[in-house]
C-alpha cells in the first residue's frame, strides 16, 4: 500500500488515548446498532482524503502530522492530570483542537457550502482560485485544512479549561469529536433577541469541546462572554459527563468510539432519539446564521437535523456582564 494512503480525519494519536492496547478502539455504528473492536489504522480514515490534486496527495497530511507531533507530548501529560502547561503549549493544544474541528468530512461539507456561497456572490479571490483549478469540489478537505489559521483567529479570545473526569462514566469520542456550540446564542433565542447575533463577529459566544481521553477533555471558549469560578480545571460530575457525551453523540456522523468496557448502546439510546426530533431541527434553523446572513462557518460541524449547543451551567452562573446579550 502506498505510504500515507490512509489519511485519518480523527487522528490515530487521539484514538490511541481511548484504546486499551493502542491498536484497537471500541466502535458503535449508529446506523446498524452494532458494537465492535476496530483497528485504529482502519478507523475514521479515507484513502488520499486530504489530496490537493492527483500530483500532490500528501502535503496536507504532513501539515496535520506536524500539528499532531506538537500536541502529542502535551496530551500525554494531560492523561495523568498534569495541567502545568506553558502558554506556548496551550497555543499548540489550541491549534490541535481547531485542526480537529476542520479536518472531518463535516468540515469539508461546510467548506462546500462556503464554496457555493462564494460562487453565488462572485467573490473575486475565490473565483480566481476556482478558475485556476486550485479550489475544486474534489479537494474540499484541503480547503478546510488551509482555513485553520483563519478559524483560529475568528475564535476570538482563547479562554480554556481542562475538563477532568474522575467519575465512573467515561468520555466518548466520535467521528466528529470537536464540538462547536454557543450557549450565548441559545440565550439570545430564548430572549427573542436572536437578530443581535447576526451582526456580531463569527463564533461570538462560542464554546469548543474536545475529549482527549476517557478521563480528560479540553474546553475552549470566547472569553469576551464567559468567566469560570475554576480558573484552570473543571472537575465534572456524572451529569456533566452525560451532557458532554450527548454532545459527541449528537455531533457524530456514523460512529461513536470508546474505550473497551466503558460503553453500552443502552446508555445513549435516549440521546440517539434526540438527533432527529423537531426541536433539534428548529434549533439548527434558528441558532446558526445561514451563509446568506453573513459569511461565517458558525454551523461548521452540524448535521442538517441536529442541534449542537450546551447551556454550560458553570459559565452561565459566572457569566460576564460585558456583552449586552448576557445582560438578560
Amino acid at each position: 500500500m502506498p505510504h500515507n494512503k490512509k489519511q485519518h480525519f480523527v487522528p490515530q494519536l487521539l484514538q490511541k488515548f481511548f484504546s486499551v492496547d493502542e491498536t484497537t478502539i471500541g466502535c458503535y455504528h449508529i446506523d446498524t446498532g452494532n458494537c465492535c473492536q476496530s483497528a485504529i489504522s482502519n478507523t475514521a480514515q479515507k484513502s488520499w482524503y486530504y489530496k490537493i490534486n492527483e500530483t500532490d496527495r500528501t502535503s496536507i497530511e504532513h501539515i496535520y502530522g506536524g500539528i499532531e507531533g506538537n500536541a502529542k507530548p502535551i496530551i500525554q501529560r494531560l492523561q495523568s492530570f498534569d495541567f502545568s502547561l506553558s502558554s506556548d503549549e496551550i497555543d499548540r493544544l489550541f491549534i490541535f483542537v481547531v485542526s480537529q474541528l476542520m479536518r472531518t468530512p463535516k468540515a469539508a461539507s461546510a467548506m462546500g457550502a462556503v464554496l457555493d456561497f462564494c460562487k453565488k456572490k462572485e467573490i473575486k479571490e475565490v473565483c480566481e482560485e476556482i478558475n485556476s483549478g486550485i479550489r475544486t469540489d474534489a479537494n474540499l478537505p484541503m480547503q478546510a485544512a488551509l482555513s485553520i489559521p483563519k478559524v483560529a483567529e475568528l475564535l476570538s479570545g482563547k479562554g480554556f479549561l481542562y475538563v477532568r473526569n474522575d467519575t465512573d462514566i467515561k468520555f466518548l469520542l466520535s467521528d466528529n469529536p470537536a464540538c462547536l456550540f454557543s450557549p450565548v446564542t441559545e440565550i439570545a433565542f430564548e430572549k427573542g433577541i436572536l437578530d443581535m447575533m447576526f451582526v456580531q463577529e463569527p463564533f461570538s459566544g462560542y464554546m469548543l469541546y474536545l475529549p482527549f481521553g476517557p478521563s480528560v477533555g479540553f474546553l475552549c471558549f470566547d472569553d469576551d462572554y464567559y468567566k469560570f469560578e475554576q480558573k484552570i480545571c473543571l472537575d465534572v460530575t456524572e451529569e456533566d459527563v452525560g451532557t458532554l457525551n450527548a454532545l459527541e453523540v449528537i455531533n457524530a456522523s456514523k460512529i461513536i468510539m470508546y474505550q473497551e468496557g466503558t460503553f453500552t448502546p443502552e446508555g445513549i439510546k435516549e440521546i440517539l432519539n434526540s438527533r432527529n426530533v423537531n426541536k433539534a431541527q428548529r434549533y439548527q434553523e434558528s441558532i446558526y446564521a445561514p451563509l446568506e446572513k453573513g459569511f461565517s462557518l458558525t454551523g461548521l460541524n452540524l448535521d442538517e437535523d441536529c442541534m449542537v449547543y450546551l447551556i454550560h451551567r458553570y459559565a452561565i452562573q459566572k457569566r460576564k456582564e460585558k456583552n449586552e446579550i448576557l445582560g438578560w
